[in-house]
């Protein structure tokens, strides 16, 4: 279960933890190619944070479905004219 987000300089997604087993996750892509996962961590009192860009999130998102190996992802882009 999710829920996006839309906000001026970003989107967030939440993604929630149908059996409440863990913490949400909310994934911020940031208009400025940042990209910010983070969860709260109750016995710190504070989220756990990964910041990466967002081609090393396509990385992430390719990856599960890649052998074991090393890998180069490459973003295509369309000609707009």
């Amino acid at each position: 279960m999710f829920t996006v987000e839309i906000e001026s300089d970003a989107t967030i997604v939440t993604v929630m933890c149908e059996d409440d087993s863990y913490e949400d996750v909310q994934v911020i892509l940031q208009d400025d190619d940042g990209v910010v996962i983070r969860q709260f961590d109750e016995d710190l009192g504070k989220h756990d944070c990964v910041f990466m860009t967002y081609n090393m999130l396509i990385d992430v998102y390719a990856s599960l479905s890649s052998p074991e190996g090393m890998f180069q992802t490459r973003r295509l882009r369309k000609n707009c004219k």
